[in-house]
């Protein structure tokens, strides 16, 4: 059967336009600036996926204006013409919005894998734009999240960090130097997620600060129990923790490895 046909029968059901909405809406509420951030420019791919949408519409909502579309990777498609290794961990899938940064001088590259729930990123090493692994974005959030918590008197009581056991022990030093008890799961995220459903269980849901993983996955936020690329560049703000200040842009983003 095809998809509308399924769609027809009653068997496939498309989210609701107030679920959507109910979802951006408690993204929009994890933003760490609040100013505008036309200082930053962005290139942005969806990898053929579904990220187009939702992070286009997000860039709106927060007043994001300097972002540049890699065209030929905005259309959904399986068969990834453009990118046969739709995984933004792969330097082959960046590539194109590699180029588009080098064309355009760009600040940061963002992209998301088919599903939306990873979040790949490149910035300037010198001349020379280069991917971060999921292992350097996820400390460099981490450290920003708890900063900003930190120096805005943000920071919930007893607060919680979850990663897996494969994410680099470097989360746990970050952790420690905040006061922030850091809790180690099995690796996946499904883990960290059943994480944070025993916090709610106890009544502690409000004790979670950020889970990550180190191939690519992150989540600022307990509004779903999984990775959320859409929630990440949002909450985030784009990743800027790394990017769009001063003091860690361009060269000492790597330098610091």
């Amino acid at each position: 059967q095809s998809f509308e046909e399924l769609v027809l029968e009653g068997k496939i059901e498309h989210i609701a336009e107030d679920i959507r909405k109910a979802f951006l809406n408690e993204i929009c509420k994890l933003r760490t600036r609040k100013d505008s951030l036309t200082d930053l420019k962005i290139v942005y791919t969806p990898l053929h996926g579904t990220g187009l949408t939702p992070i286009t519409e997000m860039f709106q909502m927060i007043g994001a204006d300097n972002v540049i579309l890699v065209e030929e990777q905005t259309s959904p498609d399986g068969d990834f013409p453009t990118c046969p290794f739709p995984n933004p961990e792969e330097e082959s899938a960046m590539r194109a919005g590699i180029a588009l940064c080098e064309e355009t001088g760009a600040d940061i590259l963002m992209a998301t894998d088919p599903d939306s729930d990873r979040l790949g990123v490149a910035a300037k090493h010198g001349d020379v734009y280069e991917t971060l692994n999921g292992n350097q974005l996820g400390v460099l959030l981490l450290d920003y999240i708890l900063r900003y918590h930190k120096e805005s008197n943000t920071m919930p009581e007893k607060p919680v960090v979850l990663k897996t056991i494969v994410t680099t022990t470097m989360a746990e030093k970050i952790a420690e130097a905040y006061g922030t008890e850091m809790i180690e799961t099995l690796t996946g995220f499904k883990y960290i997620g059943e994480q944070i459903g025993e916090l709610e269980n106890r009544d502690e849901l409000s004790r979670f600060v950020f889970g990550l993983e180190e191939s690519c996955g992150y989540l600022i936020g307990p509004y779903v129990r999984d990775k959320d690329a859409v929630g990440t560049v949002t909450g985030a703000d784009f990743t800027a923790a790394g990017v769009a200040t001063a003091e860690l842009k361009g060269v000492a983003v790597f330098d610091g490895w």
